[in-house]
């Protein structure tokens, strides 16, 4: 959500509820928040805090065009540093992206990283519904 609304210049993402509102497992107001009622994160607060330290800062310069309709990649710019961002509606599967740059940081949704290298415009990405953040340039 957050990243189809900066795609669009949606000044202000809203998510509904910042905290559960209570424990009982039978009431379902008691389950949207992004922490539980004690405070502790839950995934969701986890993947918008990783996202935001990810790319805070970073500009969406162009959505990608890629060869499967159903998968979603921007990429993104902050000075010289560069990051790519893709994920899938589709079941998960590989791609290859004519990515140029030769190495980078690849970060998951819940903020787990790793260094890939690969040879340049052979960039082999396992993707899913939960977006991946590669940074290039740091």
């Amino acid at each position: 959500m957050f990243l189809t609304n900066l795609s669009q210049r949606v000044p202000v993402s809203i998510w509904y509820d910042w905290k559960n509102d209570g424990t009982d497992p039978n009431e379902r107001e008691h389950h949207f928040g992004t922490v539980d009622h004690d405070l502790k994160p839950k995934p969701a607060y986890v993947a918008a805090k990783t996202l935001s330290s990810t790319l805070g800062g970073h500009t969406i310069e162009k959505q990608l065009t890629l060869s499967n309709a159903k998968d979603i990649g921007y990429l993104l710019s902050q000075g010289t540093h560069r990051a790519l961002v893709v994920w899938t509606t589709d079941i998960d599967h590989e791609m290859t992206l004519p990515f140029e740059a030769a190495e980078g940081t690849l970060v998951d949704m819940l903020g787990q990283r790793r260094h890939l290298s690969w040879q340049a415009g052979q960039l082999k990405l396992a993707i899913s519904g939960s977006p991946q953040y590669l940074l290039v340039g740091d």
